[in-house]
């Protein structure tokens, strides 16, 4: 990622890209000209290359050598690439940071939900899914283990692009965040190890059963 400090040009210009993104202000598929984003920008080419480079990692854009840049058309086959590295990051998170947790973190979780909720009752999904990365972040936080944070970091992109993807089109029929995440809530106010991996396992099935994704034979960027 860019670096943050000093306002750094480069970080300005990949958090508003991102945003632009995740908002699906860019529309997966849609092409990104360097020259046209630094014009509307208002900066030079460098740090929107910067930017794009990025966001090619955190797979939010997708180049392809002598035809251009585009906002990544997800598949379903790369939504469940991402659930099977979640399932083995996240519920080892859970068993490292176990010892680390409170009954009454239950209640910080419970009240993300809510917040997400009515951010998603209100139009406002970006919101919405920042508060659903950081319920599954704070495992990460209190699991104590520098590199599997690193990997978290590099893979929460991609779970809130995958959000952004999936949430809008099927909002009607998804449940409210805080009944998809009961069980994990559950588990962690009654301090129960294997329930919290067994939901955590099941809340990630469950998203990916719901997800409406096109499988990567039928997508055409263009």
């Amino acid at each position: 990622m860019p670096s943050s400090g000093n306002g750094s040009v480069s970080y300005r210009v990949y958090e508003m890209l991102r945003k632009k993104i995740l908002s699906t202000e860019f529309k997966p598929g849609e092409r990104m000209v360097e020259a046209k984003i630094a014009k509307a920008f208002g900066v030079s080419i460098t740090p929107v290359r910067e930017a794009f480079s990025v966001l090619v990692k955190q797979g939010l854009l997708t180049t392809f050598p002598y035809c251009g840049t585009y906002v990544t058309i997800l598949s379903y086959e790369d939504a469940c690439e991402l659930i099977v590295v979640r399932k083995a990051i996240e519920t080892t998170a859970a068993q490292l940071a176990f010892s680390r947790l409170k009954p009454e973190d239950a209640d910080y979780l419970e009240n993300l939900c809510l917040l997400a909720d009515n951010q998603s009752a209100a139009g406002e999904y970006l919101a919405s899914i920042e508060c659903d990365v950081q319920f599954h972040e704070l495992f990460f936080q209190r699991a104590n283990n520098t590199l599997l944070r690193e990997m978290w970091d590099i893979t929460k992109s991609r779970v809130a692009f995958f959000q952004s993807i999936t949430r809008p089109d099927c909002q009607a029929a998804i449940p409210l965040l805080r009944h998809r995440h009961q069980a994990i809530v559950d588990a962690v106010r009654k301090m129960d190890l294997s329930a919290l991996c067994d939901a955590i396992g099941d809340h990630l099935d469950i998203t990916i059963r719901r997800a409406q994704l096109p499988h990567s034979d039928q997508i055409v960027y263009r």
